[in-house]
Formats: structure tokens, C-alpha cells, sequence
């Protein structure tokens, strides 16, 4: 007889790109990307870098997972990896929902990320 499959899961997660001197968000998502090698895995552990809507957002992206304490040490180390490359250019990626000051936010300039400005217009903005 044999077990029930085994469940699998990875996670994905926003991370804001911010100005360590003024708490502003930073449009820096390029930057960050190029240095990690514009997606690319990270050596040991399986998050990919990615953008998000936002120049001021950067997303991690885990591998597959098996079990809880996996995702959360990739997810750990997704944050680290970020913030390790954004201080690289003088910038900070935080765990944040929101800016914790009000600051201009700009789209990517990628068609998906067009077309979600277009269709949800205000609450993209």
C-alpha cells in the first residue's frame, strides 16, 4: 500500500525597495535585477528574483517545497538575497505591504504590467 502523495507548495512575496535615508520607496527594481542576474536562481537556494507591478517592488519567488520549515528558510533567505543586492546600490528591501512614506510609484514598463495599470487604473496607482 502506498502513502498519500506528498503535498507541495512555495510561496511568492512582495518585497518594497526603499531609500534607507529617507523611508522612501526606491524605483530601483532594474538595478537590483541586473545585479541579480535578471532572474536568474540563486546559487544554493531555489528563489528567483523577479519584478512585480511596481519599479518599487521586487518579488521572491521560492522553489517546491515538502514542508513548512523548507519554505520559510527560502523565504528567509529571499529576503536576505534582495536586501544583500539592494544595499549594493545604497538601498534596503522590507517586508512591507506599504511605503511607510507617501512617495511616487511608477509601473514597470512591461506590457502585463501595462495592462494591469490600465484595467485597475486607481488602485494600481
Amino acid at each position: 500500500m502506498t502513502g498519500a502523495p506528498r503535498r507541495t507548495f512555495g510561496a511568492e512575496e512582495e518585497l518594497l525597495l526603499i531609500d534607507p535615508a529617507t523611508g522612501a520607496a526606491a524605483p530601483v527594481v532594474a538595478e537590483v535585477l541586473r545585479l541579480a542576474g535578471n532572474g536568474s536562481r540563486n546559487g544554493k537556494s531555489g528563489v528567483v528574483l523577479a519584478h512585480e507591478l511596481k519599479q518599487e517592488q521586487i518579488e521572491g519567488v521560492t522553489g517546491v517545497h515538502t514542508t513548512l520549515a523548507g519554505l520559510a528558510g527560502e523565504i528567509r533567505e529571499g529576503r536576505a538575497l534582495a536586501d544583500g543586492l539592494a544595499q549594493q546600490i545604497g538601498m534596503r528591501a522590507a517586508a512591507l505591504g506599504t511605503p511607510p512614506l507617501a512617495s511616487a510609484s511608477h509601473t514597470v514598463p512591461a506590457a502585463r504590467c501595462e495592462a494591469l495599470r490600465s484595467r485597475f487604473a486607481l488602485t494600481a496607482a
